[in-house]
């Protein structure tokens, strides 16, 4: 008997590898999600402002401490459209409640009522069927043979188009199923649906660098950094992006959408004043600004944390504080 061999679950089904934007528009804070679908590169950099001093006849510098830049990270992944709809399809259980789903695939949030939106609305594909439109016209214009191979029975009804000399009733039914009736009407919905998100993520990282147009006192989003135990969502803004495509993976044939977008991002550190202490994974407190002595604590590190994410305790062999703080000879 065959034994059926369970599949690794994609990283970012657990929610553990994202980018968060945090749109302030007054009072309210809109989330949006970017996930991650394939592994990034991050490049982590930081300087000090050292002040060096040379006394004569010193054979060596003298330093003071000038307070130190933000951490700097240079990030690099890629959007592929179809290990996005292959993942999508096969990952996406739709016999869990909605509640439980909040972090899946394709979903979003607000801070307000809105929260657990899908991406999926209707008019989010108003951008992408146009496209399509326009390629079945073209196709019955110039190729009119291959209609049947490009779309569906019912779109093609839909648009009145006419081919080969048959109307657009059960003679071109017969001829679409002959030839397999095109990518089939449920595929198409999905292949817009992944589209659509793709585009929504690239107008995301468009945004990363301007304000509100219509109220310039609300300026970028904050940008949380969230990859593993690494980096527990660190809150950045984005200095620079850049977009680029592999060439060499094609084109969608219809909305000519690169099927591999490659995406760099600028990312530093913003942390807040002191006013308020910091506290590991408490909202209101784990913006502010730490330092080595959070090293000195549980739970060891600088970063802001996850809301309701446990600090992770010290166990029976570990490190206790007073060890921590008085260090071993061994």
């Amino acid at each position: 008997m065959a034994h059926t061999i369970p599949k690794v679950q994609p990283l970012l089904s657990k929610g553990r590898s994202k980018l968060i934007f945090e749109f302030y528009k007054g009072p309210d804070l809109i989330i949006r999600i970017l996930d991650f679908f394939e592994n990034l590169q991050i490049k982590e950099s930081q300087k000090s402002n050292l002040i060096s001093y040379n006394p004569i006849s010193r054979a060596g510098n003298l330093y003071a401490y000038g307070g130190a830049k933000s951490r700097a990270f240079n990030i690099s992944f890629n959007i592929t459209s179809p290990a996005i709809k292959n993942v999508s399809k096969n990952y996406f259980v739709l016999t869990r409640p909605l509640s439980d789903r909040h972090d899946d695939f394709f979903t979003t949030g607000l801070a307000t009522d809105e929260a657990g939106d899908s991406y999926f609305e209707t008019d989010t594909k108003s951008s992408i069927d146009h496209y399509d439109k326009n390629f079945l016209k073209l196709s019955a214009k110039y190729q009119p043979d291959s209609i049947g191979l490009v779309g569906t029975s019912e779109e093609i009804q839909k648009l009145g188009i006419l081919t080969g000399g048959m109307d657009t009733g059960t003679a071109m039914d017969d001829a679409l199923d002959a030839v397999g009736g095109g990518a089939g009407l449920d595929s198409n919905d999905q292949r817009r649906d992944v589209i659509s998100v793709i585009m929504y993520w690239i107008e995301l990282i468009r945004s990363s660098v301007v304000n509100d147009a219509q109220n310039p006192m609300n300026g970028p989003p904050i940008i949380r950094l969230r990859h593993g135990t690494l980096y527990r969502d660190v809150p950045c803004v984005c200095k620079g992006y850049n977009i680029t495509w592999d060439e060499g993976a094609g084109y969608d044939l219809k909305t000519l959408l690169p099927r591999v977008v490659k995406i760099n991002m600028q990312l530093e550190e913003y942390r807040l004043s002191t006013e308020r202490e910091y506290k590991y994974g408490v909202p209101i407190n784990r913006d502010a600004l730490a330092g080595w002595e959070q090293l000195m604590k549980k739970p060891y590190t600088m970063d802001p944390g996850i809301p309701n994410d446990p600090v992770p305790a010290a166990d029976s062999e570990g490190i206790t504080d007073m060890e921590f703080h008085e260090g071993s000879d061994a």
